[in-house]
């Protein structure tokens, strides 16, 4: 597909849907389903994705609904919905099993519900595999994790770069072992990083809502503004590090946080974090 392209209507068979290098495309109105073993949609290197009405995009076998290459950068704005998952062992937005490293994604607006399978996370990285940086700038999202995956970051035994939010609505479930926004069971992260938005993180069994799952490792921990809802489950830390996780550096600075779990903000069960810093212009509730 070349730039101004708009894909509408049902598409479903064995076929590959490519968005050229640098192109933006529309989805209106679009469902598409591939039932072999690849993507539902695989750019060729940096693209856009404009969201318009109603679309749904599901990858075959183990690949995403929305495959991102390595080292190249997907865009996803507008004003539409978007439904995003796997046939397979594979994240909704970001990559699949086996099918190699993951590059950048940034979502400025749209309605948007990502969906990982067993091993990989809703939006990010899959099973053994890495992804670059997610940032989030605004319109409504939700993550949701496959087992041992997290909602936003990497999937089981991967790694992933920076997570930034600093707008929208954000929702994000860890499946079991995965942190909410983070990593995955034994996986890593970069810094994680809060600037505004309303943002509700749970973890999975033995993950932290913000923060690593399971074993799991990830870099700073920093909110400076926004509404966060960070729930840790079964030894995980609602902001820190999930049950045998660690974390670098904790710095809350401003927002209105919540958390909920059997710890608040640092550790989880056998877990260790850096320092904690929390200043007065944080209204922790």
């Amino acid at each position: 597909m070349n730039d101004g392209t708009i894909i509408l209507g049902t598409l479903q068979g064995n076929y590959k849907i490519s968005i050229a290098d640098g192109a933006t495309v529309t989805l209106k109105d679009a469902n598409i389903t591939c039932m072999d073993g690849k993507a539902g949609i695989t750019p060729l290197g940096d693209a856009t994705i404009l969201l318009e009405g109603t679309n749904t995009v599901r990858g075959g076998g183990d690949n995403p609904g929305i495959y991102v290459p390595g080292n190249k950068t997907l865009t996803i704005d507008g004003t539409g919905s978007l439904d995003a998952s796997s046939n397979g062992n594979a994240c909704g937005i970001g990559g699949g099993y086996g099918i190699g490293a993951v590059g950048n994604i940034v979502i400025n607006g749209g309605t948007i519900t990502a969906t990982g399978s067993d091993g990989s996370a809703g939006i990010g990285g899959s099973n053994e595999a890495g992804c670059g940086s997610i940032t989030i700038n605004g319109g409504t999202v939700t993550a949701n994790g496959g087992e041992y995956g997290a909602g936003i970051g990497c999937g089981e035994l991967g790694s992933c770069g920076g997570i930034t939010i600093s707008g929208g609505t954000v929702t994000a479930n860890g499946g079991g072992c995965g942190a909410g926004i983070g990593t995955g069971d034994s996986g890593s992260c970069g810094d994680i990083t809060i600037n505004g938005g309303t943002v509700t993180a749970n973890g999975g069994d033995y993950g932290a809502g913000i923060g690593s799952g399971f074993c799991g490792g990830c870099g700073n921990i920093t909110i400076t503004g926004g509404t966060v809802n960070a729930s840790g489950v079964w030894g995980g830390a609602g902001i820190g590090t999930g049950f045998e996780g660690s974390c670098g550096n904790i710095n809350i600075t401003g927002g209105t946080i919540h958390t909920s779990g059997n710890h608040s903000i640092g550790a989880g069960d056998d877990g260790s974090c850096g320092s904690v810093n929390i200043e007065s212009g944080a209204n922790i509730i």
